[in-house]
């Protein structure tokens, strides 16, 4: 199955009847449709096959949000089998998905019986728009991510009055101290933004022009190579790009647009994204660590340089005092961040948080973000500068992971040790928590309070102020309300369509709290929201929401007091309702049947129902149960005769115990599709992008199962460890062979007790 509808493939030869039958059918009957055109990888591409198809429809219409959620009423009204109910396990029975500019359906593939495609519907509301549209997404992915990356930066590679001279645009307001010019691009159209900055970090943003013109492109990108390859378009920025801010933000951009799905791993399509992702990677790094040492070396006299290599999920004290230990033996130390973001905590924002403690640290401190993995990047750098000495620093049982470098003459290995209690997982968990600033506290170095730490990661936190001291009785003065807790809503600006998903992530501190409320990933929360579709929120529905006062508001002095207790300023929520803008969606989620939380938008919900407005909202939906713990969760895929998983599950909590994991693995699916296996050309697959474990078991001995789990599982926990790179699962690799080794551990050690795991085959 394809995709979130779990449709099949379709190829190349009946895209353009099916499309032009359900266009037929179902677009045309639809009041103000006005066309539709394929676009995407249809156009573009030379394969045979597709998982989807992308199709631009145009309508009539002044409000796209409005028109959306009829178009998708009006699809899911339509006969089953016009408009057929998802077959993903995920979605199964639903018939449609709403989410950002694209209503996905499931359609019957013309010709072949029994067969359904997914179809995305890209919705525009101009004939300009469509145009747009089509002309964007017709690219190839990999020149989209490069140019949504350059729009961002190109003003501070080109003087910005020289660009606003050649696009036509005038009147563009002056720019005051810490703010600069930044495009947007998105398949939606472009837009001018002025950005507020405190130190690099943006506080503030004001659109001040937009087109969805295409011709407007063209010029904005007028010297460089769009036209190309997307290598061509990459040696072309790599040879322009002068500024590394401009470097380092074009390739997080390019990363985060062009991901590998948990589907795609060892599929050719997989593969040739990772290549694509390495060679963006390389060649955009901002400043190649053995350059910048050979800066230092130009400068000193045989310096003694420590590098610090690891994941700094964030950063902690542990950490820290392994950075002064450093600065009593080294001239230099050198922080080396690993790129990945672990459990919402980024790399910039592990950065931001050394910046912070380095204010605190007395001496010569660099922190950088690996291009590839710090450990790796660790051991080239000692290998290509034989003449420098190097001190290499390790915590409390990673040893095998530097056992090697004591071959090089010049490198010394630093045990760290660690600090009793401490560890940048205990401090992510403490961060999900309310109210929990004393926990917080624990993790962190002297003289750094909890309201640093939050800022430098972006998020708030209420101050804790010392007790006025006694005063004189004077006339009683009404008190103002107290916080209950620093709930900020995401500022009401002008909120585009194309800004849709973002509202997740401004919001991921809120979801990832939801998580831990159920017991849930974050990435499964995360999802439900990506995933789900805007409602009017009925009065059945706001009743029922479990930890809001919203729906009990009676007057506007009410909403506001409420607001005001919750530490917001409710004035521009007001105007905006009033005026009739666009602002954020709250989110609900649905758990269970009549079951309703909500998880982000109490200040917003509040106002509304004060002033008799209806408000739409995100609902996502997850089938749980609130105070039921999580289990493993596996799936069986394929129809033949399941085997039991319960030997699995305790195989997996041993070995979690064994080999210290500290958070399981997302999910486990069971397959008996040799198709599947053959594509993947392996037994099984752990898949770090989702935390998520993939064997095969059809006619397997159950021992051999469990020997691929077991070798799946040290690779959740050299994920966990930040070990896994992009190289890691290379033949004869230092992370194969010890998957290899440590497999075999585990299943003689739990075959002691468990003799019938050798029996016949399941």
């Amino acid at each position: 199955m394809s995709g979130s509808a779990g449709g099949n493939r379709i190829i190349r030869s009946s895209v353009a009847k099916t499309v032009e039958e359900y266009i037929n059918k179902v677009l045309s009957k639809f009041p103000g449709f006005k066309g539709a055109k394929l676009s995407g990888s249809y156009n573009t591409d030379t394969k045979n096959d597709f998982g989807d198809i992308d199709l631009i429809v145009n309508l009539t219409a002044t409000d796209k949000k409005n028109i959306k959620v009829e178009l998708a009423q009006y699809l899911a009204s339509l006969p089953d089998d016009v408009i057929v109910p998802f077959k993903s396990d995920k979605y199964k029975g639903k018939k449609f998905l709403n989410t950002g500019e694209i209503i996905t359906i499931l359609y019957p593939i013309a010709g072949q019986p029994n067969e359904y495609v997914q179809i995305d519907n890209i919705i525009s509301i101009s004939d300009e728009e469509a145009e747009f549209k089509k002309e964007f997404l017709d690219y190839p992915a990999e020149i989209q991510g490069l140019m949504l990356g350059l729009s961002k930066t190109i003003c501070l590679e080109e003087d910005p009055k020289s660009i606003f001279a050649r696009m036509g645009i005038k009147n563009i307001p002056a720019l005051e101290p810490n703010q600069e010019y930044e495009f947007n691009l998105s398949s939606a159209g472009l837009t001018l933004r002025i950005v507020t900055l405190d130190n690099f970090k943006e506080t503030d943003k004001t659109d001040v022009w937009k087109t969805s013109n295409w011709s407007s492109i063209k010029k904005l990108f007028t010297n460089y190579n769009i036209d190309g390859s997307w290598e061509d378009l990459l040696s072309d920025l790599s040879s322009k790009i002068k500024n590394p801010r401009s470097k380092n933000r074009i390739k997080g951009i390019f990363n985060s647009m062009v991901s590998i799905k948990s589907g795609e791993v060892g599929t050719p399509k997989g593969d040739n994204k990772q290549k694509a992702l390495d060679k963006v990677n390389s060649t955009l790094a901002e400043t190649n660590l053995g350059k910048y040492l050979a800066s230092i070396l130009l400068e000193e006299q045989s310096p003694t340089i420590a590098l610090f290599p690891g994941a700094f999920k964030p950063p902690h004290k542990g950490h820290f005092d392994v950075v002064k230990q450093l600065l009593q033996r080294a001239d230099q130390v050198v922080v080396l961040i690993s790129p990945k973001t672990r459990e919402g905590v980024t790399a910039d924002e592990s950065v931001a948080v050394w910046n912070l403690y380095k204010t605190k640290l007395d001496g010569s401190v660099e922190i950088k973000i690996s291009a590839i993995t710090p450990i790796g990047e660790t051991y080239d750098v000692v290998t290509d500068n034989p003449d420098t000495s190097f001190i290499i620093a390790f915590g409390k049982g990673e040893i095998d992971r530097y056992k090697t470098m004591n071959e090089y003459p010049n490198a010394t290995i630093f045990d760290a040790g660690e600090v009793e209690g401490v560890n940048a997982t205990g401090l992510r968990m403490a961060l999900l928590k309310d109210d929990n600033n004393e926990e917080i506290q624990k993790y962190l170095p002297e003289g750094i309070t909890v309201e640093e730490f939050m800022a430098a990661l972006g998020k708030t936190v209420e101050p804790t102020e010392p007790a006025p001291a006694p005063v004189a009785p004077a006339e009683p003065v009404p008190a103002a309300p107290v916080p209950e807790e620093p709930l900020q809503e995401s500022p009401p600006l002008e909120f585009e369509q194309d800004d849709y998903q973002d509202y997740t992530l401004q919001n991921r501190h809120k979801i990832e709290k939801a998580a831990y409320f159920f017991n849930l990933p974050i990435s499964d929360m995360e999802y439900a929201f990506n995933a789900g579709r805007e409602v009017v929120l009925n009065d059945d529905i706001w009743s029922k929401l479990e930890n809001s006062k919203s729906y009990k508001m009676k007057s506007l002095d009410d909403a506001i007091q409420h607001a005001l207790k919750l530490g917001i300023d409710p004035k521009p929520y007001i105007d905006f309702i009033k005026e009739g803008k666009e602002m954020p969606l709250p989110l609900v989620l649905c758990y269970a049947q009549d079951k309703y939380y909500l998880v982000g938008g109490e200040v917003v919900l509040s106002l509304y129902r004060a002033l008799g407005s209806i408000p739409s909202v995100i609902q996502g939906t997850l089938n749980l149960k609130t105070n039921v713990p999580v289990e493993y969760p596996v799936i069986n895929e394929g129809l033949e005769k399941k085997i039991n998983s319960n030997i699995i599950k305790e195989f997996i909590k041993f070995a979690v115990k064994e080999l210290k994991i500290t958070r399981l693995p997302e999910g486990l699916t069971l397959s008996y599709n040799t198709n599947t296996a053959k594509s993947r050309r392996s037994f099984g697959t752990f898949d770090p992008n989702d935390g998520k474990i993939w064997l095969y078991v059809k006619n397997r001995n159950m021992a051999d199962i469990l020997r691929t789990l077991a070798h799946e599982l040290v690779h959740r926990k050299q994920d966990e460890d930040g070990r896994i790179d992009y190289n890691s699962g290379n033949t004869g690799s230092e992370i194969e062979n010890e998957a290899n080794a440590q497999a075999g551990i585990l299943l003689r050690k739990f075959g002691k007790n468990n003799e019938n795991i050798y029996e016949n085959k399941k």
